[in-house]
């Protein structure tokens, strides 16, 4: 199940993008991940990251894990390993991503929100995006791959 391979980078700006054989799952499920925006280098990257994850996840769980829902279970965590820890890589994803804000929003309406700082709730803003892109990725590789687990 190395739906990895369906990524690349070899384009001239160097950026995670669909290689020209990708199946049409796939591709679908990266433009659901970018919502109602443009296209990103960021969530092209963390659909790539994602799709490894989530793999990689099945394989460790083993025979069932589709269906027994237990790599489902593990989106949470998979989407919090993702989550930047590095200041200036917050504030570029911040500054760059165009969901950010309305993410960020999201997080500071969480409870206890207001003990977060700004760099935690970028961070928790980050979860949230990563979070919808792993379960949209997670639905289009168990939809079309879970008789090869």
């Amino acid at each position: 199940m190395d739906v990895s391979r369906y990524f690349t980078t070899d384009n001239p700006r160097q950026v995670v993008a669909l290689t020209r054989d990708a199946p049409d799952w796939l591709a679908l499920a990266v433009r659901e991940a970018h919502g109602d925006m443009m296209p990103d280098d960021w969530t092209f990257a963390m659909c790539q990251r994602a799709a490894e994850d989530i793999a990689e996840a099945v394989e460790g769980f083993g025979e069932g894990a589709w269906r027994e829902g237990a790599v489902y279970d593990h989106i949470p965590e998979l989407a919090d390993s993702a989550v930047d820890t590095d200041p200036h890589r917050l504030r570029e994803w911040f500054s760059t991503y165009p969901g950010a804000v309305g993410d960020c929003n999201k997080a500071l309406a969480d409870r206890g929100a207001d003990r977060l700082g700004v760099m935690g709730i970028i961070q928790r803003g980050q979860y949230y995006a990563l979070d919808r892109i792993y379960r949209t990725i997670f639905n289009a590789m168990r939809d079309n791959l879970q008789g090869e687990a």
